[in-house]
């Protein structure tokens, strides 16, 4: 019972949206920027990061990562904040390590 004294709309908003993203299919690269930018409370691992930077140098992947970074720095809820946080985290990393198409799109966005 005390767990359910502790529940609000935001916890179960982000139980629904852990259970929708595990039960999507998806490809190995939607896999890992999906867990770059969950909602979890730690940070995402230099190592995943740099998996994702590597597949912005693929033409399919590349498209396929900055769709889904896009969509969530585009995110409004207000409890979603550290999605857009680790949105502008892998961003800043893309641009960083990515390929040069990531610079292109990030100042033309």
């Amino acid at each position: 019972m005390e767990y359910l004294k502790n529940l609000n709309i935001d916890k179960i908003r982000n139980a629904a949206e852990d259970a929708l993203n595990q039960a999507k299919p998806k490809t190995e690269v939607e896999a890992r920027v999906y867990e770059a930018l969950s909602h979890k409370n730690w940070g995402t691992s230099s190592t995943l990061m740099n998996e994702i930077s590597r597949d912005t140098f693929d033409f399919e992947r590349y498209s396929t990562v900055m769709k889904i970074m896009w969509e969530s720095l585009q995110n409004q809820r207000p409890a979603a904040w550290r999605v857009v946080f680790k949105g502008m985290t892998l961003l800043e990393h893309l641009v960083k390590n990515g390929s040069e198409r990531c610079v292109d799109e990030a100042r033309s966005h």
